[in-house]
């Protein structure tokens, strides 16, 4: 029994060629083609999308393959933050605040395991720190509500839509008008997500000094 439990279990090697993984390498691979076009904006946009979008199918090929993995959700979410820093810092000069932020969460959460997304979903009775409604709203069943995609959307694609409207692509698909109503919906995310990550980062810093105190 043990020798086949031994056989079963994967390698190292086996998890970094997790396909989930290795879409994580594609769209490395991908920001990095589109920060060389960066001064092409239709060529930035391309690379930088399509790396957006393989973002939706590293976890369903991870469900439907049954390779989830700690490490490849750590891989995730930094994919996500250098490509969402890397923007923000080229979009603005306080772009640093925003790309500071995300890093600050992902070390507080990241530090809890691969499950923190699960233990933020839901109150625990058992636990001092518990979260408030609106972040057990937001998380709820991975993001998959309206209020969650809001969020999501707001964190992911709202950096790249002002590059967009800056550099004047929105322009030929869609009236002023209406590009800034996408622009405010994806602000008024990106605030909510802010909440979140404010949250989070309080939560780990109790944590810290709880363990520091003994009262943990």
């Amino acid at each position: 029994m043990a020798d086949k439990t031994e056989r079963s279990s994967p390698t190292q090697i086996d998890v970094l060629l997790y396909i989930p993984n290795i879409i994580g390498y594609v769209r490395l691979l991908l920001l990095i083609l589109a920060f060389l076009l960066y001064t092409n904006p239709a060529g930035f946009v391309l690379f930088y999308s399509l790396s957006i979008l393989l973002d939706f199918f590293d976890g369903w090929t991870a469900r439907k393959f049954n390779q989830c993995s700690a490490y490849g959700a750590w891989l995730d979410v930094i994919v996500d933050n250098v490509s969402r820093g890397c923007l923000w810092s080229n979009l603005f000069q306080w772009g640093w605040l925003i790309v500071s932020i995300e890093w600050i969460t992902f070390v507080g959460n990241h530090q809890a395991g691969s499950k923190w997304r699960e233990a933020h979903a839901k109150a625990n009775p058992k636990r001092q720190i518990s979260p408030p409604e609106f972040v057990q709203k937001i998380m709820a069943n991975g993001f998959k509500t309206w209020r969650g995609a809001w969020v999501i959307a707001g964190l992911h694609i709202l950096p790249i839509w002002i590059y967009a409207m800056k550099s004047g692509i929105t322009e030929l698909f869609l009236p002023n008008f209406i590009s800034y109503v996408v622009a405010i919906i994806l602000i008024t995310g990106r605030a909510q997500c802010l909440a979140c990550e404010m949250w989070c980062i309080q939560k780990h810093v109790k944590e810290l000094l709880e363990e520091d105190t003994g009262n943990k």
